[in-house]
């Protein structure tokens, strides 16, 4: 496996092509599926390259739904192309983020990790929202366009799973 401070490194490196790659494969899907389908594929290829062993789980049934991608701990809530916008309070925002919500909140409960060990993700191709947990309830961020540092962190969340770790900050910068 390689370190942390080399696959650091390789996300650094990575990042502005899959930010490139992600813009284009929204750009050219007409739904939300072609979306998917096009996302999964650029984030199998970066996995293979840097030899991660991510496991996705499509589809992935909880109690109160179903979940588009799970990685680990990482939920992926795809939205149809350019459906996301910088407004954080638009009906499609505040829909994605729900759904990642409740997703997290089936994953704790289906497979009985602590929140705060989770994160989640809501995108379509030009818009990121992260969201997690912390002592004070679910943590939302505002939307963050697609872009090498936006792909940075998203890459990063996925690799931390490798790790075994929760993707909390404090615990990739001691690592």
């Amino acid at each position: 496996m390689t370190s942390v401070l080399d696959l650091e490194s390789a996300i650094r490196k990575s990042a502005p092509a899959f930010a490139k790659a992600v813009k284009k494969a929204a750009a050219e899907s007409q739904n939300e599926a072609e979306f998917r389908t096009r996302a999964w594929k650029l984030i199998d290829d970066f996995s293979t390259e840097h030899e991660l062993d991510l496991q996705p789980r499509e589809e992935y049934t909880l109690f109160n739904g179903r979940a588009d991608a799970v990685y680990n701990r990482l939920v992926i809530e795809y939205e149809p192309p350019r459906s996301l916008r910088e407004n954080p309070t638009l009906k499609a925002n505040r829909h994605a983020v729900q759904q990642v919500k409740d997703y997290l909140t089936g994953l704790v409960k289906r497979e009985r990790h602590k929140p705060e060990r989770l994160a989640g993700v809501a995108w379509d191709g030009c818009w990121f929202i992260f969201v997690m947990h912390s002592d004070a309830g679910w943590r939302v961020e505002n939307p963050v366009p697609v872009d090498a540092s936006s792909c940075e962190r998203f890459l990063s969340l996925l690799a931390s799973l490798n790790l075994e770790r929760a993707v909390q900050p404090e615990y990739l910068i001691k690592d």
